[in-house]
């Protein structure tokens, strides 16, 4: 098992210890949220508040070498708010594709199947409210990302998640409920059966996923117990005698328990913690905590005076004003600066202690007590508002009010940006003392590293070990992959060359290529390029071409070009003089096999034919069709296989009217059944009308089939 860095992202403020510890046993795990809790994610694990659209989250990449990323939807947590998740994972999906990392795990809901009973992954998603149609967009972007940057993408379907000591999913709602209500209000109807998953079950599948990563694009995980919200209300009922039970009614959106095979088939999985047998535990924890809160008066005061600072302000603006005028009732203090003017003692307070905007408001309200105590002495209005001896109080409240407020909020303002900077330099110090720790650690694997680099000799050997095949396709599929490994590239096409149709034929490339590629070159278009190519040469697009790629090279055969090899785009520090050595020597290697494969092919030509005929037999015809569908399933190349009817003394005949109408790079061959199949090379089932159409015209009875045999 390989250590491996982990990033997960998404909505992680219902992360529990006990997940991110049972995923740290095996692979070093990062946490980035912008609602990340901290607190709550245990020892082990790294965490980052941050933005998956700010310049510190792409810093991340840059720091660790991530070998897979898991974002958690807030559906996971049976969050139902549009909140900009289809954003944030845009966000997370392009950070992959530019820095190269290329396994994505997206953990969604199985609400999504709009309670649909015992769907499976082929159950098609129809959205039930705007929430859904944001999931299923989020899905369909996963899908985008497959398609057309090659990025790996697997969709979890999860039930309703819960961990020890979070506060955030559903079931932590319903405890909270409980707990500090003594009433439960459930989501849905009674009889509403929905499933439930511990994080710590997860925890399990997905550390066996990212070790094995599997083929399906969509699983659906099951959970740990399925019960009615009825049912669910007994076991709560069962450990609260007193607890009051509400139901909010029909619910299409609740995750129904679904068809769940791939967990326990293809990774021997299987949730072991049942819901029922936690909620003791989670009850009793999240009671301790609510009664160490509680027992503390003093703290929960702080708090709430934390989270209502507006409330607090008003409120002690209003006090301090009674008091005031308490004061003055019980001094009779009227005429200003005989005695203490409590007016002013009261903007200066409020000013000092909440700053200018509080100050001003303090200090409006002295002015109207003052004007009220002026009309209490029968002053006429007009003797106060001309007088100017009467404007120095209320000048003077508004005066001190603004150099007090002024004062405060300039050194809260400094105590503020400085706490910033004490935060920000913590982080950086966390933050470069875990580099400093993986440098310390990568220090022994670097001779490894030196000597498994991709130009060494040692890989080089095991590129000429993997090319060495006598079977042409063997070698396309073996040397598609090589030259991905070893450039880092994955825009590489290999097409083979017959100048006596003037086309060259897609035979492997890239799956991020395979529906951008072209599936033939037309080569006047490119005689420039092959003119360069002799020699051993490798073409480099210095001028910037737009329709040329970035590299080009070739494999010759007695002076004519049969292989053409093409990189279609490039990284700016790849166009240099190194990569174009590496691209030569590598071809190199390419060419030396297939040429050998050819001329082993030509020399034993005779054998691989069925007497008088030029149908493949058996023996080779198996092979090829094993190296086709072991391209097909990498998504490097496509074929279609097709059954022809006709009698055993026509195949002759036949063989030779179906080869005048294929094209170079497809074969005909005798089947393990006895019968007569034809591969097309690069021609799926949705782009085989024009070969089919000829067939057709020259008389041919066939149909298109999947496998040897098939009825």
């Amino acid at each position: 098992m390989t250590f491996l860095e982990l990033l997960f992202t998404g909505k992680l403020s219902s992360i529990s210890a006990g997940f991110c510890n049972n995923l740290c046993t095996q692979h070093k795990v990062i946490l980035a949220s912008e609602d990340v809790n901290k607190d709550n994610v245990g020892k082990t694990a790294i965490p980052f508040s941050v933005k998956s659209d700010s310049d510190k989250f792409a810093k991340l990449f840059r720091s660790y070498n991530f070998e897979t990323v898991i974002f958690f939807s807030e559906s996971a947590e049976g969050i139902r708010k549009n909140s900009g998740e289809l954003g944030r994972l845009e966000n997370v999906l392009k950070a992959c594709v530019e820095f190269d990392v290329g396994k994505v795990i997206y953990i969604s809901s199985t609400s999504v199947y709009s309670g649909t009973f015992k769907a499976d992954e082929s159950t098609k998603i129809v959205p039930a409210d705007s929430y859904s149609v944001e999931l299923a967009a989020c899905e369909q972007l996963c899908d985008f990302y497959r398609a057309n940057e090659g990025l790996s993408v697997v969709i979890l379907h999860v039930p309703y998640l819960y961990g020890y000591g979070e506060n955030s999913s559903v079931v932590a709602a319903l405890v909270k409920q409980a707990v500090d209500r003594a009433s439960i209000r459930f989501p849905g109807s009674r009889e509403q059966i929905c499933e439930y998953l511990s994080q710590e079950d997860l925890s399990g599948l997905l550390m066996r996923i990212v070790d094995d990563w599997p083929n399906h694009e969509v699983i659906n995980v099951p959970g740990g117990s399925a019960f009615s919200f009825s049912g669910l209300g007994v076991e709560f009922i069962k450990l609260i005698p007193t607890l009051r039970i509400s139901y909010a009614g029909g619910n299409k959106t609740i995750p129904a328990p679904i068809s769940a095979e791939i967990p326990r088939k293809e990774y021997d999985w299987v949730p072991t913690l049942n819901i029922a047998d936690d909620l003791p535990r989670l009850i009793r924890e999240y009671s301790n905590r609510y009664e160490s809160e509680k027992g503390n008066i003093i703290k929960r005061i702080k708090a709430y005076a934390a989270r209502n600072k507006i409330v607090v302000i008003i409120a002690e603006l209003l006090f301090g004003f009674l008091i005031m005028e308490l004061l003055n009732t019980l001094t009779t203090t009227m005429v200003q600066f005989q005695y203490v003017d409590f007016r002013l003692l009261y903007v200066v307070v409020i000013a000092t202690l909440h700053g200018l905007g509080a100050g001003m408001a303090a200090s409006a309200l002295a002015c109207v007590s003052m004007i009220i105590s002026y009309s209490q002495l029968s002053m006429d209005w007009r003797f106060l508002l001309y007088n100017i001896d009467n404007w120095l109080p209320f000048a003077c409240y508004l005066i001190i009010a603004a150099i007090a407020g002024y004062t405060k909020d300039k050194y809260r303002n400094q105590l503020m940006f400085l706490e910033n900077e004490n935060n920000a330099l913590e982080e950086r110090y966390f933050f470069l003392n875990e580099l400093y720790g993986e440098a310390l650690k990568n220090k022994g694997e670097f001779k490894a590293q030196i000597l498994s680099y991709s130009g060494s000799f040692g890989r080089i050997y095991e590129v000429a070990r993997r090319l060495n095949s006598l079977l042409p396709e063997v070698i396309f599929k073996e040397a598609i992959g090589a030259m991905e490994e070893l450039l880092l590239n994955q825009t590489i096409s290999i097409y083979t060359i017959n100048e006596d149709s003037g086309y060259a034929r897609l035979a492997v490339c890239s799956q991020k290529m395979n529906l951008r590629a072209p599936k033939s070159l037309k080569l006047d278009n490119y005689s420039d390029i092959l003119e360069s190519l002799r020699d051993g040469e490798v073409w480099s697009n210095n001028i910037q071409y737009a329709d040329n790629p970035d590299y080009c090279a070739a494999v010759f055969r007695e002076g004519k070009p049969v292989v053409l090899i093409m990189i279609q785009k490039v990284k700016f520090e790849q166009m240099a003089m190194y990569y174009q050595n590496l691209i030569r020597v590598l071809c190199g290697l390419i060419q030396v096999s297939l040429l050998r494969a050819y001329e082993h092919n030509e020399r034993w030509e005779s054998e691989r034919y069925i007497t008088g005929t030029r149908i493949i037999n058996k023996e080779h015809f198996k092979m090829l069709l094993e190296a086709e569908k072991a391209m097909a399933e990498k998504e490097i190349a496509e074929f279609s296989l097709l059954h022809i009817f006709c009698d055993t003394n026509d195949r002759g005949n036949i063989s030779e009217t179906v080869l005048n109408t294929l094209r170079g790079t497809d074969y005909i061959g005798l089947g393990e059944d006895e019968e007569i199949y034809v591969i097309l090379s690069q021609a799926g089932r949705v782009n085989i009308d024009i070969i089919a159409h000829r067939l057709r015209e020259a008389g041919i009875i066939f149909e298109v089939t999947d496998k040897i045999g098939a009825a």
